[in-house]
């Protein structure tokens, strides 16, 4: 909004008006000096800032205070008209100017939908299709987990792709593939949990084996 109009701020002067005008000023419709916004060292118009006091910095043609790019930029350029370094949590914008906030998941990111690391209670499977990352209360039936996923499983389930994933009903400990000890009644043979019923000549079973034969 204009301020103040006066034609003693004119730094050079044409017989219709006012070509141009000093430092916080600018050329009006009626050929006049009229002041910038306050946090404008120069504008165009009422509403364009061309450039910043030195507590503000230049977006869009506006003077944003400078308070919130310190609060996101952990170093400033020496002008302080632009953030070098961003906090964690934030990464450079288009411009490089200033600071755009990352997914609330994300420490560091690349962009606003693909983290680079994670916050704490955040996990991200390397070698997968993860861009940003997940709750820690999506690695079900894990006991032990990290920024990478899950560490080591609950009794009855088996670790893949750092998911926990549940054993096969016959079998108390397995891999991926295979059984590594046996539910109750159950023998293991072939790497498989085989219920004792079904092992020739075998009339029960404990701890993965027959115990009693015919």
């Amino acid at each position: 909004t204009l301020q103040q109009i006066t034609d003693d701020k004119c730094f050079d002067r044409l017989p219709s008006g006012c070509a141009r005008c000093k430092k916080g000023f600018r050329v009006n419709e009626k050929g006049l000096c009229s002041e910038c916004d306050t946090s404008c060292k120069s504008c165009s118009n009422s509403t364009y800032c061309t450039s910043c006091n030195q507590y503000s910095r230049l977006v869009n043609g506006k003077c944003e205070p400078m308070n919130a790019l310190i609060q996101m930029c952990q170093k400033m350029w020496p002008n302080n008209q632009a953030c070098l370094i961003c906090q964690d949590g934030y990464r450079k914008s288009k411009d490089g100017r200033t600071c755009d906030k990352c997914h609330e998941s994300c420490i560091t990111c690349q962009d606003d939908e693909s983290c680079l690391t994670c916050k704490d209670g955040y996990f991200k499977i390397s070698d997968s299709n993860m861009k940003l990352c997940d709750s820690y209360d999506k690695l079900e039936n894990c006991t032990e987990k990290s920024i990478t996923g899950c560490k080591v499983c609950e009794k009855r389930y088996y670790l893949n792709d750092y998911k926990c994933h549940k054993c096969p009903s016959e079998c108390k400990t397995c891999t991926k593939d295979y059984c590594q000890t046996c539910a109750e009644n159950h023998v293991l043979k072939d790497q498989q949990c085989h219920h004792f019923t079904k092992i020739e000549h075998c009339i029960s079973a404990k701890n993965s084996k027959c115990t009693k034969c015919e």
